[in-house]
């Protein structure tokens, strides 16, 4: 599998009228998406930007985002798109961190991305009418090595780091799925995950659009939106998170709307068997449990159709390798050992900004206990980070822990995932308080306006003293286990 560019110039001249990509009623061909997104990189290297600058895009989710994405690889510009829900320092943060040059935006979203310019100290590109650089700028296929994406991703410090990604990890990837979860010119993808998310960008926009296929763009997940969706456009594939998923349930599913449903894909966060279970019977079809993290590319374990093993991840895709390691050492343990997953290969990412490189022959540790059966099949068991996994998101407990201690009364904090039968956890706080705190209402004000909406707590506790382990050091396992022997999976707020 060629790179990208390569291979959407190819599937253009293949497809030509076909369509690629929908949204909010406007369907693009594949040879006019290719001519606009090529149209589209000149404009953007006309503006001054030049091969190797960093650009972020503050965009509503439609057809332009998804050229702009695409123009960005074209024009050899490494790119991210930022969430529009997140608060603002927080992205403030991940600009200036990241290195970023410019960021690109739509009318809508001007004047949050022209704030955000000023607060990091970078430029609003607005690339010329692209039709005025058409043909004016060449730009060399880029090399397996360069940089592409960077996403990020929040690392067990809780500050987010970029995960930088090449065209080699993209082409990759998509050479992994091809392989156990192949796709072609008779699918039709609804996309329903955010394309600030790995997934969300590299399986389900940037595989489908090298293999052929058809993708529309959910503007915003509900269930009954994705089941309006479904029963209009009879999809072929969809993917999601866990709670995606289980929102459809309570929901009666259209007559016909799966009549050409062939693969539900589900990774990002656990999925429960019995869970499973329900989705499967409720929407008549097989669900493939996949896994993986940004550092490995995206996906690194998926259940092929047809084969797919209950409560595992499935096996390591074409190219990727998968170990189990002693936590301390890189030697894989034998079959059937407790460990840490770990994961070698070309769809090891170059890297973090602003750290080294990663040893390209090297593990990429993942930070997830598990073991390998016999036939290959990873099954997680535990987490050794401490990142608390709400709905498919990632979010740090020492981000929420640095707001509570900013409030009056609090001394010491430490926030933990409780179950939710819904998000699969949520963030809870243990608490010493020097004087009476703040009711939990103003609280999670407080957090949401520092951090998003996502990180608000669903309980807060307050106690004498906060354990400690042999080190001095808050216990937060002796606290997570104790928070979740009392609470059952039942909890559905937040």
């Amino acid at each position: 599998m060629s790179d990208f560019v390569t291979a959407f110039e190819q599937q253009a001249r293949l497809r030509g009228d076909a369509p690629a990509l929908s949204a909010d009623g406007q369907t693009v061909g594949y040879a006019t998406l290719h001519a606009r997104v090529v149209a589209r990189a000149g404009a953007m290297l006309a503006s001054g930007l030049v091969p190797g600058d960093r650009v972020a895009l503050l965009q509503d989710r439609s057809v332009d985002l998804c050229t702009d994405l695409l123009a960005c690889l074209h024009a050899r510009l490494p790119l991210t798109v930022l969430s529009r829900s997140e608060a603002q320092g927080s992205v403030v943060a991940k600009l200036v961190d990241g290195g970023f040059t410019g960021l690109i935006c739509d009318d809508t979203n001007r004047e949050a991305a022209q704030a955000l310019a000023d607060a990091a100290g970078l430029r609003v590109v607005t690339p010329p009418v692209p039709e005025d650089a058409t043909g004016r700028y060449t730009v060399p296929v880029p090399s397996a090595e360069e940089e592409a994406l960077l996403i990020f991703t929040s690392g067990s410090s809780g500050r987010p780091k970029a995960v930088r990604l090449s065209h080699g990890n993209i082409a990759a990837n998509t050479r992994g799925l091809s392989d156990i979860t192949p796709v072609g010119a008779d699918d039709h993808y609804l996309h329903m995950m955010p394309l600030s998310h790995t997934n969300g960008i590299l399986n389900q926009l940037l595989y489908p659009l090298m293999r052929g296929a058809q993708i529309t763009l959910l503007p915003r997940f509900t269930p009954e939106a994705a089941l309006d969706a479904m029963a209009d456009l009879k999809p072929t594939v969809v993917t999601g998170v866990p709670t995606m998923f289980q929102r459809l349930l309570d929901h009666p599913i259209p007559q016909g709307s799966t009549d050409r449903l062939r693969m539900l894909r589900c990774g990002s966060a656990p999925l429960a068997v019995e869970t499973q279970d329900r989705i499967e019977a409720h929407l008549g079809c097989q669900v493939l449990v996949s896994y993986g993290q940004t550092e490995f590319t995206c996906t690194s374990t998926a259940n092929p159709p047809g084969a797919a093993r209950r409560g595992s991840v499935g096996r390591a895709i074409p190219g990727a390798e998968v170990a189990i390691l002693e936590p301390a050492g890189d030697t894989p343990l034998p079959i059937e050992s407790r460990g840490e997953v770990a994961f070698r290969g070309p769809l090891s990412a170059l890297g973090y900004v602003g750290h080294p490189p990663f040893d390209p022959e090297g593990w990429v540790r993942s930070g997830d206990l598990g073991y390998l059966d016999a036939d290959g099949y990873l099954f997680l068991t535990g987490r050794l980070k401490e990142i608390i996994i709400r709905g498919g998101e990632n979010l740090a407990p020492a981000s929420i822990e640095d707001v509570l201690l900013a409030s009056p009364g609090i001394r010491a904090a430490c926030v933990v995932p409780a179950p939710h039968a819904d998000l699969g956890e949520v963030p809870f706080a243990f608490v010493e308080g020097t004087s009476q705190i703040e009711a939990l209402d103003d609280l999670n004000r407080k957090i949401r306006d520092a951090l998003g909406r996502a990180h608000c707590l669903a309980g807060i506790e307050r106690v004498d003293r906060l354990p400690e382990n042999h080190v001095g050091k808050i216990d937060r396992k002796r606290l997570t286990a104790k928070l979740s022997q009392r609470m059952s999976p039942a909890l559905t707020g937040g």
